[in-house]
């Protein structure tokens, strides 16, 4: 008889066999974690220095955690809690007969063929008479069958079920379909897969660097702000928050058509959870009273329908076992992110809009003073706002209700369906919107148009922004972000840029246009309020830091306001909501987490799947149901192949461990930077006479035989530059590009380089590695811009918020060890300095990304500082 498998435990040096291995981890758990507590309570008594950069981690006293310190390099480190392997599935590729069936099934699926594609596919994969092929490998032989295993796949999930609201108008009933996902089954759904249960976070908790003087909080996710802790204070001991966060937005399915959809997502997997109907607008009926609040109440009473399954939970709590770490939970659900934008968030409070006399929907701040950042006014809440309709509802005259309603900006609509969860007060839920507040909103809105407006008054136009660096400054960054792309005046702009204003400053001078000078000071000012608004961590500093901006921000546009209406009486005016919501974003960073957490912007992405679905695989006929479906489908297929996935990783988990460690030995002294592109766009093996000759029109390259004159070298074209992110501390990748011809364009990107006086910033001019005495050395020709700055342009910088550098002269290149270089940047030339000497000067666009925006607010670089 073969020997029985042992495994270590996790928490002490003893082996035993598997199936006694889970009962002694539960019990030895228990002693470590007591252990552990014990000895934090010893380290905080006898310790009272801490190293720099230490993380706090306070647990909300109904866990039963202790607060707990971990060095920086350790953060993050362990695992949130330990677990057990859930058992390895033998067929997860069910309901379908096999893998095999399930992956056909699937690309079919994904490429949405037609019924006549699908039955000449079916067609090709049957064997022939005389084949030995086995005819049961793919077992699905038709359109039909294909649907209906697609239906059996959906059981795996949480379906969806149709009903239908009912609503008077005038006497008259009407009637809508509206479609639910279980929004507490699906929930389980997630919280019982072993492959998520792990990385669900049960408790509160209150997170802060040590900076050498005190311990500084800082937020990221919802549970580390105080909406989660102070709910969670309010359940009873021991029991936990089910949080969730509900988007709902109505979107186009046809560029061309006039159809529409109105899903309602779930974040946590980002999955339709409910569809609403979409009401006909009748333009007789548009601006009718009763019209308008008939489709409010229409829009309730589809949502409470989505809602209901969590209204009993949310008061009563339930029970959940949660089997791989052994652990049974009280769950309370509760709704405190509503992501929406102003319109539907008008549906959601029972608002009445931008034309309202109180239009926010957080507070009551006038209309006329929506620009007024620096005074808080008076916030909403659910009780009041109760109380209000309860005295409305005693007005027996409808002109006199609605005059009075229209005073607190509210609609008369009775009930509301974020009511019946408890501790979810919809107007605290709601929460700042980047996309709409930003890109959307005040600079595509109206920034932007401003500007363009003032440089085609001046007749301008666009002839020195394109002399903007078109690609050099793209990046691509591991993790998958972009960069906002570079606006254009006019039919150039795009409506996304942050950028414009070091481009349009050469334009709208203060000789030029004193007026436009001015707003260019606001837009520096937006800009530092959206590069702010997007950090995905926040501390003490960046928050005060946004709390400045938004004072200065709210002077500089009031002045604006005053200035351009002092010549013209009917210039635009400054007070409207997307301005106005900007004074609520610290609070909700606060209390919800960063903007990431509620932002429309990944929401409205998940449009994508469901136009498709309309546009590839519905009749246009009754398409609500037929998008379901599809979903449905898809998010089944998702399932299987996680399923599948972990299936995967379990069975070779058993065999490479060893291999694995390996690996991450390897990794974990890895460098910072690596070389790519040997044979690519910039690379090659040359001599030294060669890459003279090559580069004989470029002054840069004189002494390079010089210096380099006994070695062979290998060219690259591609740099990989690895660095901490000042924001959240985490790792960040700059691909930077070094080639005569990428994409039919030359690319020397810029970067900002280490040295012993100060960091500089320069162009990469060449990448290479030679190899001396047999080890390999890899360098780089930059062309350092590091020299003093013009006096002139100090007024410009500042008010502005400008970072200035000037170049050296191209024969002075230099080389550095790749190993120096700090991480990628953008510089865009100056074309309005001419200096006698010919030097010229780079402005650095900040604004490029988080890192180098928060970086530069410290950095003691060659240059001028603001």
């Amino acid at each position: 008889m073969p020997p029985t498998r042992q495994e270590k435990c996790r928490y002490c040096p003893f082996s035993f066999a598997l199936h006694g291995l889970k009962k002694h981890e539960t019990a030895c758990k228990k002693k470590y974690d007591q252990q552990q507590a014990d000895m934090l309570y010893e380290q905080q008594l006898f310790q009272t220095e801490y190293k720099l950069d230490d993380i706090r981690t306070i647990y909300h006293p109904s866990s039963g955690r202790a607060t707990w310190i971990d060095h920086f390099e350790d953060y993050r480190s362990h695992p949130a809690f330990q677990y057990s392997q859930p058992p390895i599935d033998p067929h997860p590729w069910r309901p379908f007969a096999s893998r095999r069936n399930f992956e056909l099934a699937e690309f079919i699926l994904d490429a949405a063929l037609t019924k006549k594609q699908m039955k000449t596919m079916f067609g090709l994969l049957k064997p022939e008479a005389t084949s030995n092929q086995d005819s049961a490998e793919f077992n699905i032989r038709s359109p039909k069958e294909f649907k209906e295993h697609w239906d059996h796949a959906v059981n795996l999930i949480t379906p969806f079920e149709k009903s239908t609201v009912s609503v008077s108008l005038r006497g008259k009933d009407y009637t809508y379909d509206v479609y639910q996902r279980n929004l507490w089954t699906w929930a389980l759904d997630l919280i019982q897969d072993p492959t998520l249960e792990l990385h669900f976070v049960w408790d509160a908790v209150q997170l802060s660097k040590w900076n050498g003087q005190a311990f500084e909080r800082f937020i990221d996710e919802p549970w580390t702000a105080q909406a989660f802790w102070d709910l969670q204070t309010k359940l009873p001991k021991g029991a936990k928050v089910l949080y969730y966060i509900i988007y709902a937005d109505k979107t186009r399915l046809s560029s061309f058509g006039t159809a529409q959809g109105y899903p309602v997502i779930a974040l946590g997997s980002g999955r339709v959870v409910g569809w609403l109907p979409v009401i006909k607008e009748e333009a007789k009926l548009r601006r009718k009273v009763y019209y308008v609040d008939f489709k409010r109440r229409v829009w309730h009473a589809a949502f409470r329908y989505i809602l209901e399954p969590i209204f009993a939970p949310s008061k009563l709590g339930a029970w959940l076992h949660l089997s791989l770490a052994n652990e049974d939970l009280q769950l309370f659900p509760r709704v405190p992110i509503e992501s929406c934008d102003y319109e539907e968030v008008c549906f959601v409070v029972l608002t009445r809009g931008a034309g309202g006399k109180k239009p926010c929907v957080v507070c009551l701040v006038p209309k006329s003073e929506q620009n007024c950042l620096h005074i808080v006014y008076e916030l909403r809440m659910k009780q009041q706002t109760q109380e209000i309709l309860a005295d409305a509802a005693a007005i027996p005259r409808k002109d006199r209700r609605n005059t009075f309603l229209s005073g607190f900006g509210l609609r008369y609509i009775s009930e509301n369906a974020f009511w019946n969860i408890e501790d979810c007060d919809p107007f605290q839920a709601l929460s700042f919107d980047p996309l709409h507040a930003h890109d959307n909103g005040l600079f595509g809105d109206h920034l932007r148009g401003e500007v363009v407006s003032r440089i085609e008054a001046l007749g301008m136009e666009s002839c020195r922004i394109k002399r903007f660096p078109p690609a050099s400054w793209q990046f691509h960054f591991a993790d998958g972000t972009k960069y906002e792309d570079l606006s254009k005046v006019s039919q150039m702009f795009s409506s996304q840029v942050i950028h414009i204003i070091f481009v349009t400053h050469n334009i709208l001078t203060e000789i030029n246009d004193v007026h436009g000078y001015h707003l260019l000071k606001c837009v520096r000012s937006y800009i530092e309020l959206r590069m702010y608004a997007g950090f995905n961590l926040h501390t003490e500093r960046s928050i005060q830091a946004i709390r400045d901006e938004l004072n200065k921000f709210s002077t500089l546009i009031r002045e604006y306001e005053q200035l351009t209406q002092s010549v013209n009486p009917g210039a635009k005016s400054w007070n409207f909501p997307k301005i106005h919501s900007h004074q609520h974003m610290v609070n909700d960073i606060l209390e919800k987490g960063v903007t990431l957490n509620y932002n429309t912007k990944p929401n409205e992405k998940m449009h994508g799947p469901l136009k498709d679905a309309y546009q590839m695989r519905t009749n246009f006929k009754d398409v609500a149901e037929q998008i379901l479906r599809i979903d449905s489908w898809c998010n089944a297929a998702s399932f299987i192949q996680q399923q599948i996935d972990l299936h995967d990783e379990q069975i070779s988990q058993n065999d490479d461990d060893d291999e694995l460690e390996d690996q991450d030995m390897q990794a974990e002294h890895s460098r910072n930077v690596t070389l790519h592109g040997r044979h690519g766009k910039g690379g090659g093996v040359f001599k030294i006479g060669e890459i003279r000759a090559l580069k004989a029109d470029d002054p840069a390259f004189t002494s390079f035989r010089s210096h380099l004159s006994k070695f062979m070298i290998q060219l690259h074209g591609l740099l990989k530059v690895n660095y901490e992110n000042t924001v959240d501390w985490t790792t960040s990748t700059d691909y930077l590009r070094c080639s005569p011809n990428f994409y039919n364009h030359p690319r020397y990107d810029y970067l900002l380089v280490d040295s012993a006086e100060h960091p500089f910033f320069a162009q990469l001019i060449m990448v290479f590695t030679c190899v001396i005495g047999g080890k390999e050395f890899p360098l780089a020709l930059i062309h350092p811009f590091d020299q003093p700055v013009d006096a002139a342009t100090e007024k410009l910088d500042k008010d502005l918020g400008f970072y200035r550098v000037r170049a050296r002269k191209r024969q002075e290149s230099a080389f550095v060890s790749v190993y120096m270089i700090i991480r990628g940047a953008l510089l865009v030339e100056d074309f309005r300095v001419k200096p006698a000497d010919g030097f010229k000067e780079y402005l650095i666009v900040d604004s490029v990304d988080s890192d180098l925006f928060l970086r530069m607010k410290s950095l003691r670089y060659a240059g001028r500082h603001n």
